[in-house]
């Protein structure tokens, strides 16, 4: 893990800078340059030993001596960050993803920080970012979904697990998390659909098959659940929750038709 800390700094670090970055970067003096990269190191020794406390004064004399440079203003925010310090890391963050907007660490750790602090739009579009650039990437494609829902922006979170699927097939979380975001907009229909594609993927996954039953019993389609209880039972004779399930359906069956004539 410390190696890949490091490797995340040394990345924001080796980034091209912009022309006015570079003008900045010339007026300090190679002296200074050299003074900065030095505190920086020792910053770092502390940084990669989880000891945060220690690492972030140290970072800021390293960034006093250095105030355009994006990989101390990433290293500094990050050791914010750790120490659940949001509102000293997010103005830090968001100078080194200007700085580097084509870094994808920065870039995630500037979108956290917005998803901390509930600005869910704003982390959502760099998640896009994210997205854009690394389309075969599930954990950002989930986050970015996952940010739509909580703006019940449920429309746009389908056409993410949509675009997803494209490159991975049809997947049991996928296919699970397309479920939640069709029954909250009430498409029951669309969402039977769903389970129906997923248990089509592997017909004899026993699973799929009691959570489409379940699907169908939570909304009063039990004429529909007893051919996929009995299926479950055809495939698994002992499989209690099935039994229980179909007992069930079948008494509620017989309550309705004693109704019916009586």
């Amino acid at each position: 893990m410390k190696a890949i800390a490091l490797g995340i700094v040394m990345a924001v670090l080796s980034l091209p800078v912009s022309a006015q970055q570079k003008k900045k970067k010339e007026a300090l003096t190679s002296e200074q340059k050299a003074e900065a990269e030095r505190v920086f190191t020792e910053g770092m020794k502390f940084f990669m030993q989880d000891e945060y406390d220690q690492a972030i004064p140290i970072f800021e004399k390293a960034l006093e001596l250095s105030p355009d440079n994006s990989g101390i203003q990433f290293s500094l925010a990050k050791s914010y960050e750790k120490k659940g310090d949001t509102d000293k890391a997010l103005p830090l963050a968001e100078k080194s993803f200007i700085a580097t907007p084509e870094n994808r660490y920065s870039t995630l750790l500037l979108a956290d920080l917005y998803e901390k602090k509930n600005k869910f739009a704003e982390a959502a579009k760099l998640y896009q970012l994210l997205f854009t650039r690394y389309p075969d990437n599930a954990e950002y494609a989930l986050e970015l979904a996952s940010l739509y829902m909580q703006q019940d922006q449920y429309p746009e979170a389908l056409k993410v697990y949509e675009r997803l699927e494209k490159s991975l097939g049809i997947t049991e979380e996928i296919s699970r998390q397309k479920q939640l975001v069709l029954l909250k907009q009430g498409k029951v229909n669309e969402a039977v659909s769903e389970g129906q594609r997923l248990i089509n993927s592997d017909p004899g996954e026993v699973e799929y098959l009691v959570e489409q039953a379940e699907l169908l019993m939570t909304h009063d389609r039990s004429n529909e659940a007893i051919p996929v209880l009995e299926k479950i039972l055809q495939l698994q004779s002992n499989n209690a929750q099935a039994h229980i399930m179909l007992a069930e359906l079948y008494r509620k069956k017989a309550t309705l038709n004693a109704a019916m004539k009586s």
